[in-house]
């Protein structure tokens, strides 16, 4: 499946071969505005460990080798990487192995004992094993004192399903930090800036451009590897 892009319009000085500022719509504002509410975990998944500054790389590396037996019943090293943050809008361009928030019961995993499906009579202690599930993987079973491993698939009706679904687009539609309708200014610096007519012009007069026709609009596609570009030269170094 192709990655997701959105499209960026920009304003090039042709003279000098300078972007002025980009034309956003909402989305590629929420996405900027969503990197505050990142995970530091997520930030050195799109870097890698080996280009970090400093010894965040490395503290990575010896958590992802650490043994989870030393780790707290219910605890995934996932956890620690990506803990979920709320946010109500629509964040494909930072989706790198990142778990989406939901609060829905359909998505959360439940797990039962691994002894449960062994065939017992009704004597048999793991018989109420069956009976017991978890929300948290590798939780004691109280029965037999297993783990409480495998993963069971949640049902939801038919009808509640399809209804979840359409509040969950529509309140990602809804959802995000900025205003939709509104055209946005973002410059080669991040300053984000409501688009108007007096601000485009202030702006073009502070770049010392004389002449209009020297400028050009130029689109652009704007992907993940366009984020991992501007996450390592605007925010990381």
């Amino acid at each position: 499946m192709a990655t997701p892009k959105m499209t960026l319009k920009l304003l090039v000085d042709k003279k000098v071969q300078r972007v002025l500022f980009a034309e956003t719509n909402k989305e590629f504002v929420d996405f900027l505005f969503h990197i505050f509410s990142l995970p530091l975990g997520t930030l050195i998944e799109f870097v890698g460990s080996k280009k970090m500054v400093g010894c965040l790389g490395k503290l990575k590396e010896s958590i992802e080798t650490f043994q989870g037996t030393y780790l707290q019943p219910g605890i995934k090293k996932e956890d620690i990487f990506n803990p979920k943050t709320p946010y109500s809008g629509n964040t494909f361009l930072l989706s790198y192995n990142v778990p989406s928030v939901d609060e829905s019961g359909a998505s959360k995993a439940i797990y039962r004992c691994s002894n449960a499906s062994i065939i017992c009579s009704c004597y048999n202690r793991y018989a109420t094993c069956r009976s017991n599930a978890s929300l948290y993987a590798n939780a004691t079973c109280p029965s037999c004192c297993g783990s409480m491993k495998v993963k069971m698939a949640s049902i939801m009706p038919k009808e509640d399903a399809t209804k979840e679904m359409e509040e969950q687009s529509l309140n990602k539609m809804k959802g995000g930090y900025v205003k939709e309708f509104v055209t946005y200014m973002v410059m080669d610096d991040l300053v984000v800036k409501p688009m108007s007519t007096i601000s485009s012009l202030t702006l073009i007069s502070k770049f010392g451009v004389k002449d209009l026709s020297q400028l050009e609009e130029k689109m652009v596609s704007f992907g993940k590897d366009e984020v991992y570009i501007l996450i390592t030269m605007k925010i990381v170094y």
